[in-house]
């Protein structure tokens, strides 16, 4: 089982704050599940579950649309993932 230390930062970034319960839930999950190269395989059934989120694949893309690149085969790769992992935080 992969273990991350996650940046107690995004507490305080305003673009995180600003998320309901359901996308902070939702963000979080994303960067657990990502790989190391900060790309995660869109599953947005297991997203939903795993995070009682009712939110639509559509809704979750719109609101993380500033924060990830859509590549090929259903994957996100998130940026600042490596920024951060190579400060040894996790993400923002």
């Amino acid at each position: 089982m992969p273990r991350r230390f996650t940046c107690t930062d995004k507490w305080e970034d305003v673009w995180f704050s600003e998320l309901d319960l359901d996308m902070k839930a939702a963000w979080i999950y994303i960067l657990d599940k990502c790989d190391n190269a900060g790309i995660w395989k869109r599953n947005f059934k297991n997203l939903c579950f795993h995070c009682s989120s009712t939110k639509s694949a559509e809704e979750i893309t719109d609101v993380f649309k500033s924060r990830i690149i859509e590549i090929n085969n259903g994957k996100w790769f998130i940026p600042k993932f490596l920024n951060s992992t190579f400060r040894g935080f996790g993400v923002l």
